[in-house]
């Protein structure tokens, strides 16, 4: 089972997510970026999901604080500002995505990296 976490306040992003089968993917929805590092400071992820568009929320730091916790962990962020790109592949982030991004983008970039992950 690959677990996610989701850090995003959009109910878009929660409801797509709610969709991929739970016996393949076990996913926690964080809307805060506190209340994402209370989960993958209790626990280990497959996969961060980073709305970079969170209020109040520093995309940047973000990214930073998950690879402090888990340096093998695969981070998707995603923003709506074009200028976060480089930002975030500097922190650390192994995909950016630029919103609005089609749910569809988002899981097949999932089922690539962790076809990728499980092939190695």
């Amino acid at each position: 089972m690959w677990k996610i976490l989701c850090a995003s306040d959009s109910a878009g992003i929660k409801k797509e997510l709610d969709a991929l089968d739970p016996s393949f993917y076990d996913v926690q929805i964080a809307r805060s970026f506190n209340e994402a590092c209370a989960c993958f400071i209790v626990e280990a992820f497959n996969i961060y999901l980073l709305d970079a568009d969170m209020p109040g929320e520093n995309p940047i730091q973000m990214v930073k604080t998950v690879r402090l916790v888990d340096r093998n962990a695969v981070v998707i962020c995603i923003s709506e500002s074009d200028s976060d790109r480089l930002s975030a592949i500097e922190a650390g982030a192994d995909i950016f995505l630029q919103s609005p991004v089609g749910i569809g983008l988002v899981r097949m970039t999932i089922d690539n990296l962790l076809d990728k992950t499980s092939a190695v």
